[in-house]
């Protein structure tokens, strides 16, 4: 499968006037990289997806464990990953941080990857 690649700003990558794609493990990556970045409720035509950030997530006292069965549920539901080898969440509130950290199995190969959700 291929798609069009985004780059770190989350914009259509052009290059010498042209999309870019992307395909294989990079597009898996790209794929669980939108999946957690969703918020619920932030695509007006479904607002059925995306992650409970601001319902479940970034609240008083945060528990580890059912935010990482979250992030399961949904990194799973991601087209291209098979099976979820590994995955961890560190909270710094100093700093207004969420990071998922996770390794995921796919068809291409092991995904191995972080994700930010914050104030930066």
């Amino acid at each position: 499968m291929i798609d069009l690649k985004l780059d770190s700003q989350h914009d259509l990558m052009v290059k010498e006037g042209k999309l870019v794609l992307v395909s294989g493990v990079n597009l898996v990556a790209q794929r669980v990289k939108i999946t957690l970045l969703t918020f619920l409720g932030e695509w007006f035509m479904d607002t059925t997806i995306g992650i409970p950030y601001l319902e479940q997530i970034l609240v008083k006292p945060a528990d580890k464990t059912k935010l990482e069965n979250i992030f399961r549920k949904k990194i799973l539901s991601v087209n291209g990953v098979n099976k979820i080898i590994s995955i961890d969440t560190l909270i710094n509130r100093t700093e207004r941080l969420l990071q998922i950290k996770f390794s995921v199995e796919t068809g291409e190969g092991v995904l191995r990857d972080v994700v930010e959700v914050g104030a930066r």
